[in-house]
């Protein structure tokens, strides 16, 4: 009797588990059942992508779709796949409306439409869109990766070293942090670059930053300045990775002007001619004015380095000016959302008309004497040397005779 008691929870409980099975669900498609595997991309870099995969042979499918979305732009684009029994495969024909930067991220995932009106998709991947075009040669420490075409390896770890010196020497200016990974990618040619970024109207430009991916480009050619280009290039790049560091999404809010007149002042060597384009422009009354130096930088080269030039100049003024403390009290207020006007308002106590002036007063009044009297010795020198002459050719044969 006994037995047959202890026997009667046992059954009560298997027969809990054949009801509980009958009464639940079955898993949903897209759940629980793997439905694509084997998902692959590659891609001819600037032509074109493929994407290839396999689904499962019992499903019966009306349409199949691959999306894909470079994580820099956040702008998906669909393609129509085929199939072709197990296997999927789609193709995009890059189009030159489509920015997709180089070496950043693309995420892809299939997508079908099955015989019961029901969807299901595939896990999201990722690959990196890498500038097929070069064999690159890559140098690796504490994951600061610099990539190159031309040169040896030494020509790498002056590039490193670089990186590595800005993190340090950028002190007296900001507290900025330092980015624990970041990705150089060294271009032989100004061209080569430009054609990567998809650039027509801006030969000017060497270089250009993601900051959010942490990836740098620059464009260093083999000559005997390549040293002084990579001490001003490289730091330069790196401090647009370290600003967007510490302000985040609010990085997009920092004036063009202030931004690059930031990464100015990284530089181990400034471009000597942004002395001569500043004094032409001030003689001349070209130059542009600060307010329109907000939100972008012209695309004509004379116009784009004279932006550069007064980026650098009142970046340097306001250091020398304000100190440390100026620079930071600037950047914080556009952290919490000033307008370029007012940002200069809340750090500086003054408008930013005003700024402009102090600068221009502080820079070229002096430069302006140096010039004058450059020009009274000249005429001086001219005015003694005709007196010389008269003296010579005139009076002292008089008084020979």
């Amino acid at each position: 009797m006994k037995r047959r008691i202890l026997a009667l929870p046992a059954l009560a409980a298997l027969c809990a588990l054949v009801l509980l099975s009958f009464s639940s669900p079955l898993p949903a498609h897209g759940q629980s059942e793997i439905h694509f595997t084997g998902l692959e991309a590659s891609h001819v870099f600037g032509d074109s992508f493929t994407f290839i995969g396999f689904i499962n042979p019992d499903l019966e499918t009306t349409s199949i779709e691959l999306t894909f979305r470079p994580t820099a732009t956040g702008k998906s684009l669909v393609v129509p796949a085929t199939r072709d029994d197990i296997n999927l495969s789609a193709e995009y024909i890059i189009k030159p409306q489509d920015y997709i930067p180089p070496f950043g991220m693309v995420e892809y995932w299939f997508s079908a439409a099955l015989d019961d009106g029901s969807q299901i998709q595939s896990e999201v991947v990722t690959f990196q869109y890498d500038d097929t075009r070069f064999t690159w040669q890559s140098l690796i420490q504490d994951d600061y990766n610099v990539h190159w075409v031309e040169g040896d390896r030494a020509f790498g770890q002056e590039i490193l070293d670089a990186v590595l010196e800005t993190n340090t020497s950028y002190t007296p200016y900001l507290d900025l942090p330092v980015p624990e990974t970041l990705n150089v990618y060294v271009y032989p040619s100004y061209s080569a670059l430009q054609s990567a970024l998809e650039i027509t109207n801006a030969a000017w430009v060497a270089g250009h930053t993601d900051p959010a991916a942490n990836t740098i480009l620059v464009s260093i050619p083999p000559g005997f300045d390549q040293q002084l280009s990579i001490q001003r290039q490289i730091p330069h790049e790196v401090t647009h990775v370290r600003l967007y560091q510490y302000m985040q999404e609010n990085y997009l809010n920092l004036p063009i002007w202030l931004s690059e007149g930031l990464a100015s002042l990284a530089e181990q060597y400034t471009l000597p001619e942004y002395w001569q384009i500043l004094q032409a422009a001030y003689q001349d009354e070209t130059l542009i004015p600060l307010s329109d130096l907000c939100s972008t930088f012209p695309t004509e080269s004379d116009r784009a380095s004279l932006a550069y030039a007064e980026a650098d100049s009142i970046t340097r003024y306001i250091y020398q000016t304000y100190g440390k403390f100026g620079l930071h009290s600037l950047v914080d207020a556009y952290i919490v959302g000033h307008s370029c006007e007012t940002g200069v308002s809340m750090a500086l106590n003054i408008p930013l008309n005003q700024l402009e002036a102090d600068w221009q007063k502080a820079t070229f009044n002096n430069a302006i004497l140096s010039i004058s009297q450059a020009s009274a010795f000249s005429w001086v020198l001219i005015f003694g040397l005709m007196i010389g002459v008269y003296i010579v050719v005139t009076i002292l044969p008089k008084r020979r005779r």
